[in-house]
């Protein structure tokens, strides 16, 4: 009777949950890379409109005219907060034009849970 026994084919129960392990531990990896990659992009995206609203406030101070004040401050978009800060620079040309000062200009746009965007640049206004 025992040599009539057939072998019969399939998976033992251990190997069965050795399988499971492997697949969960695979797909728990997989989820924390998908998660990371997930966060770096919106983070990457949040910088870039910072960036790009930094560049617009100082496009806005280029058209402004000389003798207004720089300095301000605003939200965007209830996410973005936006600073423009100036400070003046010890006028180094000789025999230039008294008229005009050259001012450092700098704007800094912020978020939460972000690293802070600073642009910094030179602009000339009158005295």
């Amino acid at each position: 009777m025992a040599a009539s026994r057939r072998r019969q084919s399939g998976f033992t129960l251990v190997e069965v949950l050795v399988a499971f392990a492997i697949l969960a531990f695979t797909l728990a990896t997989a989820y924390g890379v998908f998660s990371d990659s997930v966060r770096a992009v919106a983070s990457g995206e949040r910088h870039g409109v910072a960036l790009a609203l930094a560049e617009s406030r100082l496009a806005e101070i280029d058209a402004m005219p000389a003798d207004e004040p720089w300095d301000s401050e605003g939200d965007f978009n209830d996410t973005f907060h936006w600073r423009v800060e100036t400070r003046p620079l010890p006028d180094s040309s000789a025999g230039g034009d008294a008229a005009l000062e050259p001012v450092l200009v700098s704007v800094t746009v912020t978020w939460d849970r972000g690293a802070p965007v600073t642009l910094d640049t030179i602009r000339l206004r009158r005295r």
